[in-house]
């Protein structure tokens, strides 16, 4: 283990006085303890985050490999890979950068099982940046649940890392259950509503259906109110309604312009004169084939 002089030697020490010094041979000790090298720890101290060291690891593990390696044992070309762990939240690495851990190299993994099974690349760093985008939420709804006075509260530099290091681990003990369980509430939802839609679309739907008009509304910069509606057969199932015609009028809702409300062809013939109407132009809709007439409604003037 390094002493305490060749910390000095190595300029960890600089500007400190006692009891602060002390607290950083203490940590530094530890660290070493750990496996962490010389160099992790002068650049840690270089960037003033060597209390949050401890917890880096809880969270990361120990960066060992660069993508170019990860990509040369796994078979992931090196900037698929590099684009899909950026997307995901890590911040951009260069290819020979030894920056890279364990969980790196399992995404890796993952990457090449999805890439085999024919999922373009793309489409995979698409899914990850949603998934980053989600976890950044996550992450910062689960810190708000430490005690903002135990991670703030004075103390030495070595308390402060133990402290940091004590609710990180407590807090990636608790999201996983909570996680998968959430993910897989949303994905039966999903997939419900696409079994129900299929099994309309093929005449083949079971019983409980009916003609519902549905109607989805969207804010646009705070301000300006857009709205779509589309007609058709659904099917009610706790609570909730499936088929074309929610899939129909959420898309419509997606592509209206502010302050509009746009309909398929189906709801402009059942309102008829009882609105006033444009022409839209025909559009594909994702999942439906042929392509929809749309109109734009607006309420009829009313006479004097």
């Amino acid at each position: 283990m390094i002493d305490a002089a060749e910390f000095v030697a190595e300029g960890l020490l600089d500007g400190l006085v006692e009891p602060a010094r002390q607290a950083r041979v203490v940590l530094l000790k530890e660290l070493t303890y750990d496996g962490v090298s010389l160099n992790q720890l002068r650049a840690a101290v270089a960037e003033d985050r060597l209390a949050l060291l401890p917890a880096e690891r809880v969270l990361g593990g120990e960066p060992r490999y660069s993508a170019r390696e990860i990509a040369e044992q796994t078979g992931v070309p090196t900037d698929v890979l590099i684009d899909a762990l950026a997307a995901a939240g890590l911040a951009p690495v260069e290819p020979g950068e030894r920056r890279l851990t364990e969980a790196g190299r399992a995404a890796a993994e993952r990457l090449r099982v999805a890439i085999d099974s024919g999922v373009p690349a793309d489409r995979i760093v698409d899914v990850n940046r949603v998934v980053g985008r989600a976890m950044a939420q996550v992450a910062a709804a689960m810190r708000s649940l430490a005690d903002d006075g135990l991670l703030h509260a004075a103390g030495t530099e070595d308390v402060v890392a133990a402290r940091y290091a004590a609710a990180a681990r407590a807090l990636l003990a608790t999201p996983g259950p909570t996680l998968d369980h959430a993910l897989a509430v949303q994905l039966r939802e999903l997939l419900r509503g696409d079994a129900i839609a299929a099994a309309a679309r093929c005449g083949c739907a079971i019983g409980g259906g009916s003609e519902l008009a549905v109607a989805f509304a969207d804010l646009v910069g705070f301000t300006w109110l857009r709205a779509g509606v589309a007609l058709g057969e659904a099917q009610q199932r706790d609570g909730d309604v499936y088929g074309d015609a929610v899939d129909v009028a959420s898309r419509l809702t997606a592509i209206a312009r502010p302050g509009s409300v746009l309909t398929d062809d189906r709801v402009h013939d059942a309102v008829g004169r009882q609105a006033a109407w444009s022409f839209a132009g025909a559009r594909r809709i994702k999942g439906l084939e042929g392509e929809l007439r749309l109109f734009r409604a607006r309420r009829r003037p009313v006479a004097p």
